[in-house]
């Protein structure tokens, strides 16, 4: 597919197996495609490894957080559960929203949690809200562990 935009015409046009589509720049349509094209080249350069919450790295895209922290704004969750810990910034994320509400916990499962983001998480002052589970997320010893904390159990 052939995109160009053209901002002096203030349209977008796709020509696609020799069909040619002209949308208006400004249109929604217009920034779908856009989007889309933007996210494929964003994860070809790994885009979404340069962020960091309270300087720990975090494997989101800023879009998509400001769209997490107002979900846990309106729903005030009790928990979160996110599987896949990397550096524990996304944990951290979370944590600092619900300590901003003054409700919530998330819980993060990780296979394989390394040692400087179990450092991390458990010495930052947003500690108590946050706990970490090594284990694989689907074993039933893990899931166990979840229902415990989530049932009220854990400490939390």
């Amino acid at each position: 597919m052939k995109i160009t935009i053209d901002t002096a015409e203030a349209k977008l046009s796709l020509d696609e197996e020799g069909k040619s589509t002209d949308l208006p720049l400004f249109s929604s349509e217009a920034f779908a495609e856009i989007s889309r094209q933007w996210m494929r080249v964003g994860w070809s350069l790994n885009y979404y490894h340069r962020f960091q919450w309270m300087g720990v790295p975090i494997l989101q895209l800023p879009e998509d957080l400001i769209r997490l922290q107002e979900v846990f704004y309106r729903v005030r969750p009790d928990f979160v559960i996110e599987t896949g810990i990397f550096c524990g910034g996304s944990l951290l994320f979370a944590a600092s929203i619900f300590e901003a509400i003054g409700h919530g916990h998330v819980i993060g499962v990780e296979k394989d949690l390394r040692e400087d983001a179990r450092n991390t998480l458990s010495s930052h002052p947003l500690a108590r809200r946050i706990t970490a589970i090594e284990g694989d997320s689907a074993s039933t010893v893990v899931v166990q562990k979840v229902r415990e904390i989530t049932a009220g159990g854990g400490g939390i």
